[in-house]
């Protein structure tokens, strides 16, 4: 790259992001550096980094938000750079000065330009100095209740109410009236007290229906200033992006100008050098076409792969090469590609008919189908990887591109159903969903979609919903596990290998364990099986042929009430997934461990004993043994993955056993209290 500056450079962040600046800077000939908490010891970009230097224990706090520890780690690492990445330090101007003051060259934006994003109501200021259309709002510095009442009456119900050092959604309340201010104001501020050690409030006007768009923009150190086209982000649930694209649909070349024009002039307001991302609300409400800034993400986000699959270009190497002192690669906006189109499905570690509980767990299986040409796949874990409590729940960031939307769509949709998870679960289906829904797919869609399809979204889950023969293929496949397993134990490994339907057809009855139920699979007549549940009958199969196609692993061809199906089974610890083309995958838990006693009969009553939903840190035993309960009383208080649990009594009680201290670490499915009715 012919300037020196940026010859070993520490990405202080970790996973997908850390993996992903890695490979530029292994394609440009930088060495790497990786730091890790506790909790990262065997993690992917650990292994992937030239050098590795450990930062402190699993909580960011000690780790990944420790300014000391990583630049400690810089210098005894000798890295000359610093890649903050996205989220932990990423925007903090205090990180980003110490890495001045240390000599190394920090891989962002000026010092100076992140304070000035960082607040909203100097941000805003700004904005609007420049020419920056601004929503209409109050960022004063009366914060008095008497002052932003007054300011809400001015504005017009509904308000939205906002910390001024917020972000991610956090302490941001709509209020549609005045008898609803003063409690909204009091939550706010406890939030942006706690959360960001800063208590200022802003209001602005509450747009009902409105888009996400926001706009790329680039600068460099001799006054260059670009945008690479915008991206739409208006697929999210309570105020964190599922599903990015870019370009924006239904925009027009006369308003997607007007945003990029819009976005350069507010990066030329700050001198702004290095990736950012300029966002703005678009008023749709009523037929208008009004946008307004939002905010300046002063960083790489975590949706620029769309915009590198539409414009051809590598943005970690734009940042690396603009921080090296190197002039923007393209300085001719004219000369700024945009190719088609590329949507962005990002992939959590989440159950959403569970209310989209944080998971946890070893990954057993992690694979997405797809040409490689058009599906992307950035992901900061591999088969056998832990997925563990401290960390935001996002394992991967799916991208599909097309020469049209329509086709982007299809091949996100299809590598979504197929994709291939176990041990822990995830929004892949739900994301498939959202693709499916006729707002989306005509891009009409605002940022209400998810909360008005919500219940349509979560059917997924439904018993019903299971394509036709699921469980039957699941109870095969078992019933293949574990005959294959006999015959490796007990030496008849040699017949199943030369002649696979010795496995499968040789015992007339195996008894299998599917989600909790022991079943029955048994040979009624030859390659036709049915399965039991007690007297039920579930369904009946024709087996036409099957063949092993790895561990575990099978492809089955049969028949399920006259219609020919062709299934592909994996079972990975304790699950069975079952995958088609047509229909997204369906998984089955098959570990007779696993089964539940939720209640256990004494002389004197029963007692339940309340579990682990997932793993995570104990912050608080609320009860003592011996104390009397009432149903829903809070026994106690879990946090994994950035969230706050509160277990709760099933029934009232007496507290007969704790099985749980403050400050443990716990396991899903783990014994916490036991009440006794």
């Amino acid at each position: 790259m012919g300037k020196a500056g940026v010859e070993r450079l520490l990405v202080a962040n970790r996973g997908e992001i850390a993996r992903r600046i890695f490979r530029t800077a292994r394609r440009l000939g930088i060495e790497s550096v990786a730091v890790y908490s506790d909790a990262d010891e065997q993690a992917a970009h650990v292994s992937e980094a030239d050098y590795a230097v450990r930062i402190g224990p699993a909580r960011a706090l000690d780790s990944y938000l420790n300014v000391d520890a990583i630049l400690q780690a810089a210098k005894t690492s000798g890295a000359d750079a610093v890649h903050p990445g996205y989220g932990f330090l990423s925007e903090n101007s205090v990180f980003a000065r110490a890495c001045a003051t240390s000599k190394l060259n920090f891989v962002g934006p000026p010092v100076d330009a992140i304070e000035k994003m960082g607040s909203k109501a100097a941000a805003r200021q700004l904005m609007s100095d420049g020419g920056v259309p601004v929503i209409p709002g109050y960022h004063g510095e009366d914060q008095t209740d008497e002052r932003l009442f007054a300011e809400a009456k001015s504005i017009g119900f509904p308000v939205l109410i906002k910390p001024v050092m917020g972000g991610g959604g956090k302490g941001m309340y709509i209020v549609y009236d005045e008898n609803h201010l003063g409690e909204a104001l009091q939550a706010s501020r406890g939030v942006a007290s706690s959360a960001f050690g800063d208590s200022r409030l802003l209001l602005e006007k509450f747009i009902a229906q409105s888009r996400h768009v926001e706009v790329q923009i680039f600068g460099d150190k001799h006054g260059n200033h670009v945008h690479l086209w915008e991206r739409d982000c208006s697929v999210q649930r309570r105020h964190q992006k599922i599903i990015e694209e870019a370009p924006a649909p239904d925009l027009g070349d006369a308003l997607r100008s007007k945003f990029g024009h819009a976005a350069v002039a507010a990066a030329k307001q700050v001198k702004y050098e290095n990736a950012g991302t300029v966002e703005f609300i678009m008023d749709v409400s009523d037929g208008k076409r009004e946008f307004y800034f939002l905010e300046m993400n002063t960083r790489l986000q975590v949706e620029h792969p769309v915009t590198e699959e539409i414009t051809g270009q590598d943005l970690v190497e734009w940042q690396l090469r603009v921080a090296r002192g190197e002039r923007l690669p393209i300085t001719d906006q004219a000369q700024v590609p945009c190719l088609g189109s590329a949507i962005e499905a990002r992939i959590y570690a989440e159950s959403p008919e569970e209310g989209f509980l944080p998971q946890a767990g070893t990954v057993r299986r992690f694979r997405f189908p797809g040409d490689p040409d058009h599906v992307r796949v950035d992901s900061g874990i591999r088969e056998g990887d832990s997925v563990g409590v401290f960390y935001d729940p996002m394992v991967a960031k799916v991208i599909a591109t097309g020469d049209s939307r329509g086709e982007a769509i299809t091949r996100l949709r299809n590598t979504l159903r197929g994709s291939q998870v176990l041990g822990i679960k995830t929004n892949c289906n739900f994301v498939s969903k959202i693709l499916s829904e006729e707002e989306f797919v005509a891009g009409t869609h605002d940022t209400s979609i998810l909360e008005k399809k919500m219940e349509n979204l979560l059917k997924s889950s439904d018993q019903e919903s299971r394509p036709p023969g699921a469980l039957l293929a699941a109870a095969l496949t078992r019933r293949l596990v574990l005959l294959e397993h006999y015959k490796q134990i007990s030496g008849h490994n040699a017949a199943f290998k030369s002649n696979p339907g010795f496995a499968l057809f040789e015992l007339p009855r195996t008894r299998v364990r599917i989600d909790g139920k022991e079943l029955v699979v048994e040979e009624t007549s030859e390659k036709a099986f049915q399965v039991r549940d007690g007297d039920d009958v579930i369904g009946s199969v024709v087996v036409h042929s099957w063949r092993s196609v790895g561990s575990d692993e099978f492809e089955l061809d049969v028949s399920v009430e006259g219609v020919r199906l062709k299934w592909h089974t994996v079972q990975a610890g304790s699950e069975v997934g079952v995958y088609s083309f047509e229909k997204a995958g369906q998984l089955f838990r098959v570990d007779p461990e696993e089964e539940e006693e939720e209640e256990l009969d004494y002389e004197d009553g029963t007692e339940s004993s309340i579990k682990a939903p997932l793993p995570g840190l104990i912050k608080a035993v609320m009860v003592q043994v011996g104390d009397l309960v009432e149903k829903d009383d809070v026994l106690v208080n879990l946090e994994a993955m950035k969230m706050a649990h509160s277990l709760k009594s099933p029934h009232a009680g007496v507290v007969k056993h704790l099985h749980a201290a403050e400050g443990e670490i716990v396991a899903f499915g783990k014994a916490l209290v036991s009440v006794q009715k």
